[in-house]
């Protein structure tokens, strides 16, 4: 859950505990346990606007390190779904030659 946090973070900026509640599909108080540890070890920075506590990555270090660790996931991702696009484009006309 906290590396998923972190990602967010990384590529949103900032957010609230309700945003990445439902970006990430976890429970509100779930998410804030983990917003606040990760406050707590100054990892994330927090604002507060209003009622809501808005967080973000406080620690450069931090930030370059998700961007290397998450970006390369990122990247490996979408290797991964074109070469499966790949495969699956190249068998769709084969299958359909009998077709026409």
């Amino acid at each position: 859950m906290r590396v998923r946090l972190l990602d967010v973070l990384r590529r949103r900026g900032e957010a609230s505990v309700g945003e990445l509640a439902a970006e990430l599909d976890g429970g509100y108080a779930n998410v804030a346990k983990h917003l606040a540890l990760l406050h707590q070890q100054q990892i994330l920075g927090r604002t507060k606007q209003g009622t809501r506590a808005v967080y973000r990555i406080a620690d450069p270090v931090v930030l370059e390190l998700c961007e290397l660790v998450c970006g390369a996931v990122s990247t490996q991702l979408r290797v991964l779904e074109a070469a499966e696009s790949g495969v699956l484009a190249d068998s769709v006309p084969s299958a359909t030659k009998g077709a026409t």
